[in-house]
């Protein structure tokens, strides 16, 4: 994992190698509002993990956050502040993925790829091109 900083602040968590052992949160301590939050899993065969399910609780969330998952291919990610300015750029291959906490993106498919986007909902057409 690499996690990606612009004037201090996490901007984006690369998802890519080896995890820590158990269930680690990756996100929320670093987030003030986490919209999605990670969680990696390095569990030996024959754990369980307690059964549960998730009380409603209302959530309010002002920002989107994505997570790139690539199943398939390759990409080029450059990601931008929220000023928009060039931050940094990325590739991905099959298996690992970008969660983008709060940047501007642009992808570059560098081999055929196929991937899932997940983010927090409802859809909303937001997006603002620069």
């Amino acid at each position: 994992m690499r996690k990606i900083y612009y004037q201090n602040k996490l901007i984006g968590i690369v998802i890519r190698g080896s995890y820590p052992k158990g269930s680690v949160p990756q996100t929320n301590a670093e987030i003030h509002e986490e919209a999605l939050g990670l969680l990696t899993f390095n569990h030996l065969k024959g754990t369980t993990l307690k059964r549960h399910r998730h009380q409603p609780t209302k959530r309010i969330t002002h920002t989107l956050q994505e997570c790139f998952v690539v199943l398939s291919g390759k990409i080029k990610i450059k990601i931008y502040s929220e000023d928009e300015k060039y931050v940094t750029s990325i590739i991905l291959k099959s298996s690992e993925a970008f969660l983008a906490i709060n940047c501007g993106h642009e992808f570059k498919i560098l081999e055929n790829a196929t991937m899932l986007e997940l983010k927090n909902g409802p859809f909303k057409n937001d997006k603002l091109f620069f």
